[in-house]
């Protein structure tokens, strides 16, 4: 039975609300730096520990099917990122605050990977929601240094504007260019509410963000600048909260186990399905029954003259 390692990988202060914690916390370093594989799960906005824990037990247990065998986890270290986008109260005002902490965990991290972590090691990213925008300021925080591979984004609260390529290009797109080594992929719902609603209004709260712009993870992406190593794949059906598997209602838990299946497919891990070998009746053997067969045989006798000297 192979174990799945987990590393807890903070930036929290605190368990609900706080600011960003300029070391992190690490329950075990020692794994991070010794992984050949690093898999970097981020959540989104307005997610306390709690919840984020349950969100990624969520995402292992979908992967993770039969229970307990563990082999998507195979020469891979995944590493559970927190961080403070949420507040100790709810207030529609904090999403822009939540945006700059993002973006200040991303410069931690950046500095983190660059200091810490080797060239050779493969690193991939599967974020949600602003845990998106997270990972895209990642990029941009590592400047020139390409050391990240693939990254899937789930209902990314991203403005697609920000990723055109223009002459200058946008915030977010020069990055991701230069630093993302292999490819991303994008899960998005046409469906998804918050990203229809709330996403364009919080965003037009900051001239920075723009007008009412329109989110990565709710439509397909469509411009003559999408990058070519961009990925695309619609998860029908899901709300903005039906991504990483917690335990939810049925529909939800579809949209769910859709999308592990997807990342599945683009991390390239290792089989989840059973290995049961069905039972199938078995021809028999041609080769033995042709055998059985010719010792039935009737042989002809034949008159063979005598041979003369």
């Amino acid at each position: 039975m192979a174990k799945v390692k987990r590393v807890c990988f903070s930036y929290r202060e605190l368990p609900e609300g706080g600011e960003v914690s300029a070391q992190p916390k690490i329950s075990d370093e020692v794994a991070v730096k010794q992984s050949q594989h690093l898999i970097f799960l981020i959540h989104g906005f307005n997610v306390n520990k709690l919840e984020a824990e349950n969100a990624y037990d969520g995402f292992h247990k979908l992967q993770d099917i039969p229970p307990d065998e563990g082999r998507y986890g195979i020469g891979r270290t995944f590493v559970e990122v927190y961080w403070p986008g949420d507040a100790s109260f709810a207030s529609f005002l904090f999403y822009q605050r939540s945006i700059q902490r993002a973006i200040k965990t991303a410069e931690q991290l950046a500095d983190y990977l660059v200091t810490n972590i080797g060239s050779h090691t493969q690193i991939d990213i599967v974020a949600h929601s602003m845990g998106c925008r997270l990972a895209t300021e990642l990029l941009r925080a590592l400047k020139d240094k390409p050391v990240i591979d693939r990254i899937v984004f789930m209902a990314g609260a991203i403005p697609t504007f920000m990723l055109d390529q223009g002459n200058p290009s946008r915030r977010l797109r020069p990055s991701y260019n230069k630093v993302l080594r292999d490819k991303s992929l994008n899960l998005y719902s046409t469906t998804d509410r918050v990203l229809t609603w709330l996403f364009p209004a919080g965003e037009s709260l900051d001239p920075r963000e723009g007008f009412l712009p329109t989110a990565l993870g709710h439509d397909k992406w469509i411009d003559y600048t999408v990058p070519i190593n961009f990925e695309q794949q619609q998860n029908p059906g899901a709300g903005h909260s039906d991504y990483w598997g917690q335990d939810k209602a049925n529909i939800e838990q579809h949209c769910a186990k859709n999308a592990a299946q997807e990342v599945q497919k683009f991390l390239q891990f290792p089989s989840a399905g059973s290995r049961t070998i069905s039972n199938r009746p078995l021809k028999e053997n041609v080769i033995i029954e042709a055998r059985k067969n010719g010792a039935n045989r009737k042989i002809i006798n034949r008159d063979i003259p005598a041979y003369v000297s």
